[in-house]
């Protein structure tokens, strides 16, 4: 990903974006960047990891995601279960 936005609007500062969602949004970001080694996570496993509402997870996954915190993708064996990874930004 060359040109996500986050460094132009935010410089880089993950916190400071985070520090403007919600406190779920935290949350989900942070179970996500803890397993960021063991690849994406469903959404049903974030509302596991959370004990958020499945809907909740949703939501603030594509709050993340507009903030280019985040990417999502279909699942490779359902394509109805979304995935989530931690973006990573090149220096």
């Amino acid at each position: 990903m060359t040109d996500s936005g986050l460094e132009d609007d935010h410089d880089g500062d993950v916190d400071a974006v985070l520090k403007k969602l919600s406190t779920s949004a935290h949350l989900v970001y942070l179970v996500l960047e803890h397993e960021a080694d063991g690849g994406p996570i469903s959404q049903s496993e974030l509302a596991a990891e959370t004990h958020l509402p499945p809907r909740t997870v949703r939501r603030v996954a594509e709050d993340l995601e507009d903030h280019d915190l985040i990417k999502s993708r279909h699942g490779q064996q359902d394509s109805r279960e979304i995935h989530y990874t931690v973006t990573t930004f090149d220096s």
